[in-house]
């Protein structure tokens, strides 16, 4: 065994009694394993009734690409992660997880959650395996509590509740499952343990790329847990290397480009130039780590601008982080030739924290929980080294006397009860949308994101239901928050937009809105939401040539804007030109072939002008483009009805009930999740 504890010996030495004495270590691997899954259901039992929460949407919640079940597997290979409007990064497996469940079970988010705590309970099961293995010499205890204050940690809650963050929890699990195989490859010395290592460090680059500091964490475990020589460590340094080039270059071969604009407020030290604020920042945010870590208390669903300050090396909190982190690692490196546990708790931390440090690279939101999820596993490693040492127990002793045992016992009582407490509550948190962001937003007042975000919960609710007795107060919360997200940063254009929008559609008042869509034109020129906000503001103000202006730059931005040149023709009309009105259309049609919104226009200015053959000629064409449009499938029910043609009545009135049960399946299905 290469790992030695201090060899003093406990003051507290007891001799055996067969009374007193308990041979932890003789208790069964299954024993164990039950211990785990009991500990598992109890804190994260409660997420079975989850629905569908923040960021659920790139991987499971009304995605319609994972619904398609199996046939969708293929797409999702050759797919970036994010399918909306900004596309960038590339997690297939994930995706691939609940397509399966899909095909399997169809869209039921409790079925998602229990896949969810299997995968965090298999984690924690290899993690004990391999702790046994690695500390095979060490008190059964030992391992033990490790596994069981890593189940525990509230810091995994927003892995576990969160349907989302299943990618982290596939890829810590895969990285574990390679790491056994690259030792086992140290033992038998068999090259298809190295194929077999390769496949599962891939599989958990391809679910996220948190397992990329393992291409050194997989040698240091050599190193301090095996008697791999340095030849056989660099061999297996060297296959990480390549798995990883083939894990980050393969998939570009086939991949569209990826497009990911950061904005201000996800991570300022994106646009920082200066790397003694971006690096006095980082060692900021990896002390908030460590106060997570032992007080995780209160964890909020974002952090991000200003949450977490942008500070210099002035700041008090940096130089005492400083202090810290720098004596763990000459401490770790003074270690290293022993072989020391603390050595390799330290230098697992540190690796394995430092992509997520925002010294090397900004991380997006400056700093999160899931950012800490396998660097956790460092922390309830040296929280059992210290009960240990605490105590006396000695780390290679198989027998452990009772009031020791005991002692352990209230120790762990003690961390346990709290932790345990906090992460079954904060599993309630996550239950859906609503109940994540008003239980996090009184602790978020300095975070400009999240008060966006739960601002546009209320807005998207009272969109939702606007005759509803409760929505003037979500509307005055909304723009509570938005105020509140402006006054963080003020250049926030979609909270300065969405402030214009709820003044121009629930309160009408124009005047209102007006100055809200141009402060968010300055803050972003390019976006052509609040062009077409403020044109159509301008619009209803009856300031018809600055309207017509803004419509086009609109257009501009963004040359497919159907919706623009569909009030633009219609302006253009009402002002008594339908020559231009018609040829803004023909262009609308060009630019959108698959809308009906051009034909239905063309097809009103010739109801308008008495040419209703005409009329109807347009709206035919309009519902071959869309069927969905139950109100134009009436009309022309209705219109063939009129003209005896029952053929074509019956045709229309059948598109329209079709279109209505669907309608209905839909609003159904929205509201199961």
């Amino acid at each position: 065994m290469k790992i030695e504890a201090k060899k003093k010996q406990p003051k507290h030495q007891v001799k055996p009694d067969s009374k007193k004495v308990i041979p932890v270590a003789s208790k069964s691997n299954r024993y164990y394993i039950i211990l785990f899954t009991v500990i598992t259901f109890i804190l994260y039992g409660n997420t079975l009734f989850n629905k569908y929460s923040m960021d659920d949407d790139f991987v499971v919640y009304n995605n319609k690409t994972v619904q398609k079940g199996v046939k969708a597997i293929p797409k999702i290979f050759t797919s970036l992660y994010s399918e909306g409007k900004l596309q960038y990064e590339y997690r297939p497996i994930v995706k691939i997880s609940f397509a399966l469940e899909s095909q399997i079970f169809g869209a039921k988010p409790g079925v998602s959650h229990f896949f969810n705590i299997l995968l965090f309970l298999a984690t924690a099961v290899m993690l004990f395996y391999l702790l046994k293995k690695f500390l095979k010499d060490y008190n059964i205890l030992f391992p033990v509590i490790i596994v069981i204050l890593f189940i525990a940690h509230p810091i995994h809650t927003e892995v576990v509740a969160s349907l989302k963050n299943r990618d982290a929890l596939i890829s810590f699990l895969s990285v574990l499952i390679s790491l056994h195989f690259f030792v086992r490859y140290i033992e038998i010395k068999k090259i298809w343990t190295i194929f077999v290592a390769m496949f599962f460090f891939i599989l958990g680059y391809l679910s996220k790329i948190d397992i990329m500091t393992f291409i050194v964490v997989i040698p240091l475990v050599l190193y301090f847990f095996t008697d791999a020589k340095p030849k056989e460590i660099f061999i297996v340094f060297t296959i990480l290397v390549i798995a990883f080039f083939l894990s980050r270059l393969g998939p570009k071969l086939y991949l569209p480009s990826p497009d990911r604009q950061i904005s201000f407020f996800e991570n300022p030290l994106y646009f920082e130039k200066s790397i003694f604020i971006r690096t006095a920042t980082g060692f900021w945010g990896l002390l908030f780590y460590l106060k997570l870590l032992i007080l995780p208390h209160p964890l909020v669903f974002y952090y991000g601008y200003n949450e977490i300050p942008i500070v210099n090396f002035g700041n008090i909190l940096v130089i005492l982080s400083i202090i810290i982190h720098l004596a763990l690692f000459v401490y770790a490196i003074m270690k290293i030739k022993e072989k020391h546990l603390l050595s390799f708790i330290i230098l697992f931390y540190l690796v394995t924290i430092s992509m997520f440090s925002n010294v090397l690279k900004p991380a997006v939101g400056i700093v999160a929980e899931r950012f800490i999820y396998i660097s956790s596993l460092s922390f309830c490693m040296a929280v059992a080294y210290f009960i240990f040492k605490y105590l006396k127990i000695d780390f290679k002793g198989k027998l452990i006397p009772s009031a020791i045992k005991n002692k352990v016992y209230i120790i762990l009582l003690i961390i346990l009860v709290p932790y345990s407490a906090k992460t079954i509550s904060r599993n309630s948190d996550w239950k859906d949308f609503k109940s994540l962001y008003s239980a996090d937003i009184d602790h978020l007042e300095n975070s400009a994101k999240a008060n966006t975000l739960y601002a546009s919960l209320l807005l998207s609710e009272a969109h939702k239901n606007p005759k509803a007795p409760d929505v003037q107060e979500k509307l005055k919360m909304a723009i509570k928050y938005y105020e509140k997200a402006v006054e963080i940063y003020p250049k926030y254009a979609t909270s300065l937009n969405n402030l214009g929008s709820i003044y121009f559609i629930f309160y009408q008042d124009y005047k209102a809105a007006e100055p809200y869509f141009l402060k968010a034109l300055e803050a972003k020129p390019d976006y052509e939401e609040s062009c077409f906000n403020l044109a159509f503001t301008y619009e209803k103000m009856g300031k018809n040539k600055k309207a017509k202006r803004y419509y086009l730059k609109a257009i501009s931005i963004k040359p497919d804007y159907i919706v623009a040149y569909s009030n633009l023709a219609n302006l253009v009309y009402s002002t008594g030109d339908p020559k231009t009105a018609i040829e803004i259309n023909n262009y609308a049609m060009k630019a959108e072939p698959t809308s009906d919104m051009p034909y239905i226009n063309n097809g009103n200015y010739c109801l308008l002008g008495s040419d209703t053959i005409k009329a109807v000629e347009w709206w035919e064409v309009a519902l071959k483009k869309n069927p969905s449009n139950e109100k134009l499938c009436n009309s022309l029910g209705n219109y063939f009805r009129s003209k005896g043609n029952t053929t074509k009545s019956n045709y229309y009135f059948d598109l329209e009930n079709k279109a209505n049960r669907l309608r209905q399946k839909s609003i159904n299905e929205s509201g199961k999740n």
